[in-house]
């Protein structure tokens, strides 16, 4: 028996269509934050949002600026590249995956 907890698919969503297989799937939302990351309302500085949209100008982000990992939080994600995210980085996460 599955508990009693909404289903959130994530990774990968990028428009209507993907939600609404999600949905026709089972899942009862999906998270769509990095798609949401470079919009007027995201509170991320205007400098991170030009380099994540612009990755062709002069210090636009490429992939070799990001690091992919579960080490963040047990989910494999891709962040920024920073003295934070290579800290956190360093060491697996004590946070059990279910």
């Amino acid at each position: 028996r599955f508990p009693e907890v909404p289903l959130v698919a994530a990774g990968g969503f990028a428009d209507g269509r993907g939600l609404s297989a999600a949905l026709a799937l089972g899942a009862d939302g999906i998270a769509m934050g990095s798609r949401f990351a470079t919009t007027l309302e995201s509170p991320l500085p205007l400098h991170v949002k030009t380099s994540i949209s612009n990755p062709h100008l002069d210090g636009g982000a490429t992939e070799s600026d990001t690091i992919y990992s579960k080490n963040f939080d047990g989910i494999p994600a891709r962040v920024m590249k920073s003295a934070t995210s290579i800290k956190a980085n360093a060491k697996p996460t004590p946070i059990p995956v279910v």
